[in-house]
């Protein structure tokens, strides 16, 4: 079972808030679909890559299949990294008044058989057994951090997923 999705336009597909999305199974190709999504300019060595449909608005980033499936440092620090990326772009747009901006924002994952990512168990194991009180809190603040801002929608009018 997969779980992407593919955005269509539902009934009555754009109001003044935007457009109104169905949800149906599949995912978007980024490559068979080029000409509706323009790519950001994410490197190619991050984890996860991302592209931005602006019929619809909506921000698409996925999980790369290369992804460790748990929340490692680097993955910590490139979701973080890319979080405050999308929001400087979303409050540039708001500020713009630009008509085709970001207004949904849609996290998947490419990785076989994983949708959410789980803790770094050597780390964390690592952690207890030297009773590295600090170190341990400041990576369960980081995981949370970056939990929380798609969970309160980066504080911006953006619908996250």
């Amino acid at each position: 079972m997969t779980n992407d999705v593919r955005m269509t336009p539902g009934p009555g597909a754009v109001d003044e808030r935007g457009p109104r999305l169905r949800i149906r199974p599949g995912r978007p190709d980024p490559v068979e679909s080029s000409r509706y999504f323009n790519a950001l300019s994410s490197p190619t060595d991050r984890v996860y890559e991302s592209y931005f449909e602006e019929t619809y608005g909506v921000f698409w980033a996925y999980l790369k299949s290369t992804c460790p499936p748990t929340f490692t440092h680097e993955v910590i620090s490139e979701l973080r990294q890319g979080q405050r990326e999308v929001r400087c772009r979303v409050q540039r747009q708001l500020a713009s008044g630009e008509a085709h901006r970001v207004r949904y924002l849609i996290f998947g994952s490419r990785i076989p058989d994983v949708f959410s990512l789980g803790g770094d168990l050597k780390l964390i194991t690592q952690c207890i057994a030297k009773r590295d009180r600090r170190t341990l809190m400041h990576y369960a603040t980081a995981c949370v951090d970056v939990v929380h801002t798609s969970a309160t929608n980066y504080g911006l009018p953006v619908t996250t997923i």
